[in-house]
């Protein structure tokens, strides 16, 4: 039974809802690096002054080293491979909107042409291809070659998918105001030039051009500006999105394990009573309800871990003065460039000076402040507590480094197989082959787990045909004795209040039926409390905290 398939875990699933949306706010940057918390600080502020539903970015020149998070958004990357420094792209996507990142091989082994792309809805038959996009100087030959292929690739000449593709595509042209038309190759004169480009859909309308119809641009602490649009459907008022509720993480390290019981005991007041024979209906209900209350009194004791901002630990006041002050020299550059005369070239220069000056202080305090805040951090760990001193060292040192399952390719003649495992066959992505692509992470699990379940289900076919037919014999058999005993209210022990079921006396010392409360508090007791929860959602340190009248 894959996780869909039961209908307790169906509650803790993810809860899509629908929205309108008056235009999608976007930025597209190239980044130049989020390496250093100076870069990350930049695109934080960028996105606490524009609040954009995304951030399309190039040139992130990330690696699997980099762990980088953003408070309200979620960031899906593709960096260049092989580690090298250079390269890369990201989106950044506001929580909750709910999206699917389209891999396929042909597109993520492009030489020329890098790219990250996510999917999203905006009608119930419309879906919205966005692309964060860079391309390295390269043959313009190879670079057309991928463009187009791109385009057949994610099957954008059908009428339901809309798209835009924005980033730094090393490219010019005297179309988009640029002096000349680009080889794609370094040409001069550079200041000025429009390398940045947004390429959209005719269906979908732009609401915040400039008056030259060019998108509107930020200063920004890159080589480049940072673009700035508003985008709808030319048909419609609003976009239909989907939202999604993802299941929280929860701090069981900080939780009033007093109130979690308190809770639970005011709420799940059942009326089990232990001197009689109970349904296997009764039984069911009464642990349906049980778990339910259970994940209430989770929900509403137990504290979220909250995404941060992988910079925040390291932001004092004096890095937000000189950050205000480098946006400020920032836009006075701008605003000269966009507005260039030859009288203005001293006074380029000096804030040019300026800047290099504050970003060097800016590097300088960074190193400062993360130097203090891991000195801290070292200070703090309990060595005269040996049980919480070696889990201390290890997330500083050696934290755990998370292997992503690779996107699945599964074959057409295995749709079947995608349908089992609740998968909407339809919205599946497919490559130039027929394969389909899996690529969201719970989608991999349950294709994953129905695969097993099939292979490993006995039937006929599988082991030796003599003991196939002795354990479906006596598999029948004992199926046939419980029908029977069903029938007939025949039970192990009938319950009464000199034998409750609480406290139950065993009908036969040799077959320990029965478990007493003692005996379920040292079973609870030596459970491990990282191992995952079950299909009903609740984890084994809870079970040790249960109060006593619900155990």
């Amino acid at each position: 039974m894959t996780n869909n398939q039961n209908p307790l875990n169906q509650q803790l699933q993810q809860k899509t809802h629908k929205f309108n949306l008056k235009h999608l706010k976007i930025n597209a940057i190239n980044a130049n690096s989020l390496i250093s918390n100076q870069k990350r600080y930049s695109i934080l502020t960028l996105i606490n002054k524009e609040t954009p539903d995304m951030v399309l970015i190039s040139e992130a020149k990330l690696n699997k080293r980099h762990n980088v998070h953003f408070k309200n958004y979620i960031m899906i990357r593709h960096d260049r491979p092989n580690a090298s420094q250079g390269g890369g792209t990201a989106i950044l996507i506001k929580n909750p909107i709910k999206y699917k990142t389209i891999l396929i091989d042909k597109i993520t082994s492009f030489k020329t042409l890098e790219t990250t792309i996510i999917k999203i809805k905006i009608s119930n038959k419309e879906n919205l291809f966005i692309t964060a996009a860079y391309a390295t100087y390269g043959n313009q030959k190879e670079f057309n070659y991928e463009f187009n292929n791109l385009f057949e690739l994610l099957q954008l000449n059908k009428p339901e998918n809309y798209y835009i593709i924005a980033g730094d595509l090393n490219a010019k042209h005297t179309s988009w105001k640029n002096e000349i038309n680009n080889t794609r190759v370094p040409s001069y004169p550079k200041e000025g030039s429009y390398l940045d480009i947004c390429l959209a859909d005719a269906r979908l309308k732009f609401q915040n051009l400039r008056p030259n119809n060019t998108l509107k641009t930020l200063a920004y602490d890159s080589d480049h500006n940072a673009l700035v649009f508003h985008v709808n459907k030319n048909t419609s008022d609003f976009l239909t999105l989907e939202t999604q509720t993802e299941t929280p993480r929860y701090n069981y390290k900080k939780t009033d394990w007093k109130k979690f019981q308190n809770i639970l005991e005011q709420n799940c007041d059942l009326k089990i009573y232990n001197n009689v024979n109970l349904t296997n209906r009764q039984i069911d209900s009464f642990i349906d309800e049980i778990e339910k209350h259970t994940q209430i009194a989770l929900q509403k004791s137990v504290p979220n871990i909250k995404q941060k901002n992988s910079c925040e630990p390291y932001i004092n006041n004096k890095i937000k003065d000189l950050h205000r002050d480098k946006s400020y020299i920032l836009s006075k550059i701008n605003n000269i460039k966009f507005n260039y005369s030859y009288d203005k070239r001293e006074e380029l220069e000096l804030l040019k000076y300026l800047l290099y000056k504050i970003k060097a202080q800016l590097k300088q305090e960074f190193a400062n402040s993360v130097n203090h805040y891991w000195t801290n951090k070292i200070k703090n760990i309990s060595k005269n507590d040996s049980a919480n001193m070696f889990p201390q060292i290890n997330q500083i040192f050696r934290p755990n480094e998370q292997n992503p399952i690779p996107p699945l390719k599964s074959p057409p003649e295995n749709a079947s197989l995608i349908q089992e495992a609740d998968i909407t066959i339809h919205n599946t992505i497919k490559d130039t082959e027929g394969n389909f692509i899996i690529s969201k992470t719970t989608e991999k699990l349950d294709i994953i787990g129905t695969h097993f379940s099939k292979i490993h289900t006995q039937n006929e076919h599988m082991g030796r045909e003599q003991l196939n037919r002795i354990i479906i014999a006596e598999t029948n058999k004992l199926k046939n004795e419980m029908e029977q005993d069903k029938t007939l209210n025949k039970t192990v022990r009938t319950f009464s209040n000199e034998n409750t079921a609480d406290n139950p006396k065993q009908p036969d010392p040799e077959i320990n039926y029965f478990t007493n409360y003692n005996q379920l508090n040292t079973i609870f007791s030596k459970l491990n409390n990282k191992k995952s929860f079950g299909f009903d959602g609740i984890p084994n340190i809870l079970l040790k905290r249960l109060p006593n009248k619900i155990k």
